[in-house]
């Protein structure tokens, strides 16, 4: 049976981190399997993101919510609602807190939508305990949650009471990347003046709290201490949200960089659209996150075939075994985040062998093809019950006919 259209609504897209990648790769996969698909981002009205979900083809249709409470957003609701109707697009697929909200308003004026909430995270910027009984209204809403990870399953049974028969776990999967090979290694060093004896280690995400990204700043000094020529990459910008409390952030991590006198071993290089091209410049990979759902950047290194040091939070030890196909260390721990960069690093043969087979586990469980099914065999399984709303919708307009 032919799948019907799917409206996505996101909170954001301003910034191309993991969240909007997923969602681009899953549209173009859908488009190009001949299933109709629009996102509509609640915030901003323009971006570069959004400009690059047009060129690639995408229906994007911001719709300016600054608040979902609010009597815009209301108009929104009514507007979609008629749009889903008049579409025949019966699935919505929603991502963050304010778009599951408006979800659920939407599926409130048109009961044949089946809304799909897809969690990405462990929900840290919903700590008041407001989000938490809000949550457990919404769960009880949607038609499914999916999350990325079964640890982040666990965590919303667990905290947020959602049964076991609404979650589905569907892990990110990634396109192809390029292998690394040393042959590639010909743009970073000549721009950040680096010779072929030094080593890169890169560590690729937005600049937040929930990073870690001043965990690795405090072990860099005991990794210099070992291998001089080592020099560590921050790659990424500032994403949507609070902007005072993500730029304090962002000066701290550089103050502290002045103050320890890194400034010629850690580079700061700002977002890079060009990631799958880094990569295999790069002969480590690291992420020093306090809170994970589960990694693009993990699974996308480990498919380039780099070695890989990641901390033991969310789903990261569903992709890591480590001492196998990477290595895990305790959250918060700059001495032991350092201590396994410098035992890759002087360790040749352990890191090669660890990258290799991280390049096969990925490659294999966290494919692009396995992804996009795992998503086709849910809109399949909602099928019969968007029938059977269809029917009831019908049935309820001729009784309603009838009386009048």
């Amino acid at each position: 049976m032919k799948i019907p259209g799917i409206l996505f609504l996101i909170d954001n897209l301003s910034t191309l981190g993991g969240t909007e990648k997923h969602l681009l790769v899953l549209a173009r996969a859908l488009q190009a399997a001949g299933i109709a698909v629009r996102v509509c981002p609640l915030m901003p009205l323009q971006s570069q993101v959004i400009q690059l979900f047009l060129q690639k083809g995408i229906d994007v249709q911001p719709l300016g919510i600054n608040r979902p409470y609010g009597a815009r957003a209301m108009r929104q609701v009514v507007r979609l609602s008629r749009f889903m109707r008049e579409s025949g697009s019966c699935y919505l697929q929603t991502y963050h807190f304010g778009s599951d909200l408006i979800g659920t308003l939407i599926k409130a004026i048109f009961p044949t939508a089946r809304l799909i909430s897809n969690r990405r995270d462990m929900g840290f910027d919903e700590a008041h305990p407001r989000y938490r009984l809000m949550r457990r209204f919404l769960n009880k809403r949607a038609d499914l949650i999916v999350t990325v990870s079964e640890r982040l399953k666990q965590e919303i049974r667990q905290r947020e009471g959602a049964p076991a028969y609404r979650l589905r776990t569907v892990y990110n999967g990634i396109e192809s990347a390029v292998p690394h090979t040393p042959q590639t290694d010909n743009h970073l060093r000549p721009q950040l003046g680096l010779s072929s004896c030094d080593r890169i280690v890169g560590l690729i995400a937005n600049i937040r709290p929930i990073k870690g990204i001043d965990v690795a700043i405090e072990a860099w000094p005991k990794v210099q201490r070992q291998i001089p020529n080592a020099h560590l990459l921050i790659i990424g910008g500032l994403p949507a949200g609070d902007q005072d409390t993500l730029a304090t952030y962002n000066q701290n991590l550089r103050r502290r960089v002045d103050s320890l006198d890194l400034n010629k071993t850690v580079h700061f290089l700002g977002p890079r659209s060009n990631i799958q091209e880094l990569l295999p410049e790069l002969d480590l990979a690291v992420l020093p996150s306090r809170s994970e759902g589960f990694s693009n950047t993990l699974i996308e290194s480990m498919a380039a075939g780099l070695a890989v040091v990641a901390t033991d939070v969310g789903g990261n030890p569903e992709a890591i075994d480590s001492g196998r196909n990477g290595l895990l260390v305790p959250p918060e721990k700059p001495s032991e985040l350092a201590r396994a960069i410098v035992l890759l690093l002087k360790d040749d043969a352990l890191r090669h062998r660890l990258s290799e087979q991280g390049r096969k586990d990925s490659r294999k469980r966290f494919s692009l093809q396995q992804m996009i099914s795992s998503y086709l065999a849910i809109y399949q399984e909602l099928l019969p019950t968007i029938d059977s709303a269809r029917a009831w919708v019908e049935n309820r307009r001729k009784v309603e006919s009838l009386a009048g």
